[in-house]
């Protein structure tokens, strides 16, 4: 399923969902008769350095604005890139800072939600920092 129709279903009050830098997604959408705050990461990208930075960012800007929104995090990739460059990076630091960000949102009062399409192998990054939090598989997708 592509983000479109996957972002379309989840939400059909209407969202200002876009894609962003690194295969990101972020955006706000209405869910309930309320607004969430969505982000993503879309393709089946690898998470890197670059992207953990963005999603890192936009969550700390969430938490930065004083709302309580939800957040909905979409996740298709394939894992976190391992290549030498990210490794000698120190990718785990990046992956880190990302997960620690979404810690501190759901203390600073964001419930939290992902959920898992396509390639979706990152479960053991976003899932963690979101137990007991809920997570979705979708369309028969499994996390490994």
């Amino acid at each position: 399923m592509m983000p479109d129709n996957l972002i379309a279903a989840l939400f059909p009050d209407g969202h200002t969902v876009t894609s962003g830098p690194e295969n990101t997604l972020s955006g706000h959408a209405r869910c309930g008769g309320k607004t969430v705050e969505v982000l993503g990461i879309t393709d089946g990208t690898p998470l890197g350095p670059e992207t953990a930075l963005v999603l890192a960012g936009r969550v700390l800007e969430i938490v930065k604005s004083g709302s309580k929104a939800p957040i909905v995090f979409l996740i298709d990739t394939a894992s976190q890139r391992m290549t030498r460059r990210d490794e000698m990076l120190g990718l785990n630091e990046y992956l880190a800072h990302l997960a620690k960000s979404i810690t501190l949102a759901s203390i600073e009062g964001h419930r939290t939600i992902s959920v898992l399409y396509g390639t979706a192998a990152l479960v053991h990054l976003l899932q963690r920092p979101l137990q007991p939090k809920p997570w979705l598989q979708w369309m028969g997708r499994i996390p490994v």
